[in-house]
């Protein structure tokens, strides 16, 4: 796509080399930055219209959209995603407007095993609010599990941030995501070699919350302390029992 053409007229040239393209070894699909790109707030969302040109992505996997401004470009790609996909992988940065665009896009009558809101070195704080909300709706595709990785701020309370879970964890679970299996809560405690563990009673907290093996609905709550590549965490399961 020479530089002449707008993101949203592209060249005949560049729409004949991308009908032309292949992706049948292409497994994961995603939209992030350029290295060294950090849009700030107020830039707005671009579809790269080249997107409608390209083929299917018959055997792709998962889907990853890491961009702020990334929605148009994820949901040009989500509707060329197969019918079931292992992985959605939201960034931190992606708002709840862009994640329920994607799963729009992706349809009812898409199946979608895993969806992921941030990462083990990328967390939603736990007080921005926005990640136990917009999973349902009837034009979503059904999902399996949920998994969200969570920070808590220094500042912020044990025993305030295990109510925030809580509250949140049960309204999500309360709102009928179809196709619901678990749902996965990830909170790390500290950083290997941090000498000091700012959170160190969240588990406990946590615990007061959630008494083992509570109920919420149909779902089962379990904690228990899991290692990550970088964090020592609590983590906080639902499962579905019927």
């Amino acid at each position: 796509h020479d530089l002449t053409h707008p993101i949203d007229a592209p060249s005949q040239a560049a729409t004949d080399i991308a009908k032309s393209l292949s992706f049948d070894k292409v497994n994961v699909v995603t939209v992030e930055n350029a290295p060294g790109f950090d849009p700030p707030p107020s830039t707005p969302s671009t579809a790269p219209a080249i997107i409608e040109h390209l083929p299917q992505f018959q055997r792709a996997t998962e889907l990853r959209i890491h961009s702020a401004v990334g929605g148009p470009a994820g949901r040009l790609l989500a509707e060329r995603m197969p019918r079931e996909v292992e992985t959605v992988w939201f960034g931190a940065a992606v708002s709840t407007e862009t994640r329920r665009g994607v799963l729009g896009t992706l349809g009812e009558g898409r199946e979608v095993g895993t969806a992921e809101l941030g990462h083990d070195c990328s967390h939603i704080s736990l007080t921005q609010g926005g990640a136990f909300d917009g999973w349902e709706s009837e034009s979503f595709p059904s999902i399996r599990t949920i998994l969200i990785y969570f920070s808590v701020p220094d500042d912020l309370k044990d025993a305030v941030a295990a109510n925030l879970i809580r509250d949140g964890l049960s309204t999500l679970l309360k709102a009928g995501v179809r196709g619901l299996a678990s749902v996965a809560l990830d909170l790390p405690d500290y950083k290997y070699g941090d000498r000091q563990d700012k959170h160190g009673d969240l588990d406990d907290a946590i615990r007061q919350v959630f008494r083992d093996r509570s109920r919420v609905g149909d779902f089962i709550i379990n904690t228990w302390d899991g290692v990550g590549p970088r964090f020592w965490y609590e983590s906080v399961t639902a499962t579905r029992t019927s």
